[in-house]
């Protein structure tokens, strides 16, 4: 990970020999060009980053795909819980990649729905509205 002024970029070696590169930022903060998805104007800010730049230019990674430009804002489910099904994780909740909080909260969505799933399982009905 590698913090910029309007952001900050993160890179994942990947199996196989590849490298995963995003940017992550507000959609005010970015220029136009690159929300349409310029390569350009990614390779850009790139190289104007240190770390990454290295990283990248360093073992010879070239883009392999088209750049891709998605939203990563928070969200959630009306409605968690369903006959036979309940939403764990980032199916139940999303968050901003910025506030650092995802892991944290799908593991104990995780942990709390494993309860839920147990009670359940066992007759207790309570369960639904307690996981809800």
């Amino acid at each position: 990970m590698e913090a910029v002024a309007e952001g900050w970029w993160y890179s994942a070696n990947l199996a196989g020999g590849g490298l995963a590169v995003c940017f992550f930022s507000d959609g005010d903060l970015l220029p136009r060009s690159l929300l349409r998805g310029d390569s350009e104007t990614w390779w850009s800010m790139l190289r104007q980053t240190q770390a990454t730049r290295e990283r990248v230019e360093g073992h010879g990674y070239q883009l392999q795909r088209a750049l891709r430009v998605v939203p990563a804002e928070s969200s959630r489910l009306d409605t968690l819980m369903g006959e036979r099904w309940i939403a764990l994780g980032d199916a139940a909740a999303a968050y901003d990649p910025l506030s650092s909080h995802g892991v944290t909260s799908a593991m104990g969505s995780g942990l709390y729905g494993a309860h839920a799933i147990a009670d359940l399982l066992a007759g207790r009905s309570e369960a639904d509205a307690a996981y809800r």
